[in-house]
């Protein structure tokens, strides 16, 4: 498994290499287009994707950490009316 992931790391590594290579010309990212088009900045477009990719993953983690933080306070309410038994319901014993 962890050959795997150093491959497949490795492959994703080359291809991003390969964009920023092949990607190198600046493109113009508007802050705010309708109000104030002079807000601008020029990156090269590899910026550009890497940055909106950084910024994907940062919110996807983020939901993912929420997402997992309501499951969790569930998990440890208290003993209540959705609570397991505590008790088998059927008891196999020997003899009976």
């Amino acid at each position: 498994m962890r050959r795997r992931s150093g491959v497949l790391a490795l492959i994703l590594t080359a291809g991003l290499v390969g964009l920023a290579v092949a990607n190198r010309h600046p493109v113009t990212l508007y802050y705010d287009p309708l109000q104030n088009p002079d807000r601008a900045v020029d990156l090269p477009v590899y910026a550009a994707l890497l940055g909106a990719l950084a910024v994907g993953v940062v919110l996807g983690g983020m939901a993912s950490h929420l997402t997992r933080r309501r499951r969790h306070k569930v998990a440890a309410r208290p003993a209540g009316r959705h609570a397991l038994p505590t008790q088998p319901l059927l008891s196999h014993q020997k003899g009976e």
